[in-house]
């Protein structure tokens, strides 16, 4: 969140009562001084271009300030400075941990980042403190809760008698709650105080949606496997409206790509589609947004069977989504089927599979037909790292096999692109920052036998024997700059015409592209996207 934010609420906990001037200040700086690891973006940004670059932002923040022995450091401090020493002490690392719980709930970055916080550093980094539902730095709640710590500090200002000021002017502080006192009565500060509590509210957001999970019981998967209870954990933003008949007729399947969840939608390079008057307002369309099988807070190995979890196909995927839309939320039409990457690739399958559920289909970062060449290569690489390397145990390990990283380091080239990445680390040590932080945070986040499975599911995929049976209009969209699905193959140009009414747009490498990840990059192709959506609303 914001040091303002931070810095209310560390002034609050300061108002505990028998603080002096000194103690109190000491006690609301404790709440943002984690933040003093994020004095690495001024060399971070001043050498951006030099040829020994310091990416100290990238590689310090949410580490040197953001963890217990800091946190201990800033207790230290505090009660050497003050007179009530333990009491002073214990306030400021009670200050000091709300800034770390903040932050855990709302930093998520623009580019889907989360700054998890290891909060062993620097003696370990095994725990990597992280929020699955982390929101992002400029959602609503942050606001929400910056008005109501701040109405807060004015109405404890009115009723204690000071205010933040008072750390650096006792004079103009005395003159702030004095003209605060004349001005608003008991009543006034009662109503501010109320505001607070409404600002901190449960309150509808375009930009968070609902979530749940429905349990499909005794699912039984292609290979013949079984599961008692099969998880489906699910986003959703707006309300489903219906004709005359009862049948939905503004639902929209939104699905994520390999490793990821729906939650991924809310990331603001894809959420402009969902404003006033964008193709998938929320007012008007009914969003579902699912966690995949094996993805996210639905049924995956992780959770316990390890390598004895059904080994699951893109198939199984589909139909447990198609089973989630009318059993779980009692969809039985959808609008609009579109997906990313293997979330495009479900898309595929679903118009194959389900003809006559949707009246169209967008895939993106997707072909529709088999795995094969550097991709497949790729993605054996990925499964070998991890099943080959001893650590594993066939599944039943207790600690993360090293072959894991060495697994992700070929899925972050997998989604790299030349120029993406050369102008986010355009010299040797911004490179160095790049992968390292992304190889350390990644590796914290994933579970080996989660990413095996996930790569595995597409070893059966392949929809070019049926083409003819997609009957929706059909819209595949991808980009010239993507690793995965090279347009120098020709596919698409060779199977779209088999699609009765499908289009194929490529998107010319540009500086909003991002590889693999222009999927997710709504400008990027939004300008085919929308008329597309409005034929089939129309």
């Amino acid at each position: 969140m914001h040091p303002a934010t931070h810095f209310f609420a560390g002034w609050l906990v300061a108002c505990a009562p028998g603080l002096t001037r000194k103690e109190r200040a000491v006690v609301a700086l404790a709440g943002v001084a984690p933040d003093l690891d994020g004095i690495g973006i001024v060399p971070e940004l001043v050498t951006a271009n030099w040829s020994h670059a310091l990416p100290w932002y990238s590689l310090y923040h949410h580490v040197v300030g953001h963890n217990l022995l800091f946190a201990l450091v800033v207790a230290g401090v505090a009660y050497r400075l003050a007179t009530r020493k333990a009491y002073t002490a214990g306030l400021a690392f009670a200050s000091f941990h709300l800034h770390l719980l903040f932050d855990l709930m709302g930093s998520r970055g623009a580019d889907g980042y989360q700054w998890p916080i290891p909060y062993f550093w620097p003696v370990s980094n095994a725990v990597q403190l992280a929020w699955s539902g982390q929101w992002w730095l400029g959602a609503w709640q942050n606001t929400a809760i910056t008005v109501a710590l701040v109405l807060a500090t004015v109405v404890a200002a009115w009723r204690l008698g000071y205010s933040p000021l008072g750390i650096f002017s006792p004079k103009g502080d005395t003159v702030f709650v004095e003209t605060l006192r004349a001005r608003f009565g008991r009543p006034a500060a009662a109503l501010l105080l109320v505001a607070a509590m409404a600002a901190l509210a449960p309150r509808p957001a375009p930009a968070q949606g609902d979530t749940a999970s429905y349990v499909i019981r005794d699912f039984r998967f292609a290979s013949g496997e079984t599961l008692p209870a099969l998880r489906i954990h699910y986003l959703t933003m707006g309300r489903p409206r219906r004709d005359a008949a009862g049948t939905v007729r503004n639902a929209v399947l939104i699905l994520h790509g390999t490793g990821g969840t729906g939650r991924q939608f809310l990331n603001p390079l894809f959420t402009e589609l969902y404003a006033r008057g964008q193709p998938l307002d929320t007012a008007t369309h009914y969003l579902v947004m699912p966690d995949g099988i094996g993805h996210g807070e639905s049924s995956r190995p992780s959770e316990g069977l390890h390598a004895r979890f059904p080994h699951y196909t893109y198939d199984d995927m589909v139909d447990a989504q198609y089973r989630l839309l009318t059993e779980g939320l009692r969809v039985d039409h959808l609008l609009l089927v579109m997906g990313t990457s293997m979330g495009g690739m479900h898309t595929w399958v679903w118009g194959e599979r389900y003809p006559g559920f949707m009246d169209g289909l967008v895939p993106l970062a997707a072909v529709p037909t088999q795995i094969a060449g550097r991709n497949r290569m790729m993605r054996r690489m990925i499964m070998d790292d991890i099943r080959t390397d001893p650590e594993w145990q066939n599944g039943d390990y207790t600690r993360q096999p090293r072959g894991l990283v060495a697994a992700i380091q070929i899925l972050y080239l997998m989604g790299s692109a030349p120029l993406v990445q050369h102008r986010g680390a355009p010299t040797r040590d911004s490179a160095d920052a790049v992968i390292t932080r992304y190889l350390r945070d990644r590796a914290a986040t994933t579970d080996a036998n989660d990413l095996l499975y996930a790569f595995d599911a597409s070893r059966a995929y392949d929809p070019s024997g049926q083409l003819e049976r997609i009957t929706a209009p059909l819209l595949a969209i991808n980009s010239a700059d993507d690793m995965i699905n090279p347009p120098e193959l020709g596919l698409m140009e060779r199977l779209i015409p088999r699609v009765g009414r499908g289009r194929y747009v490529l998107i010319p490498t540009s500086d909003i592209t991002r590889g693999h990840g222009t999927h997710t990059v709504a400008a990027a192709w939004k300008a085919a996207f929308a008329p597309f959506l409005a034929a089939l609303e129309h």
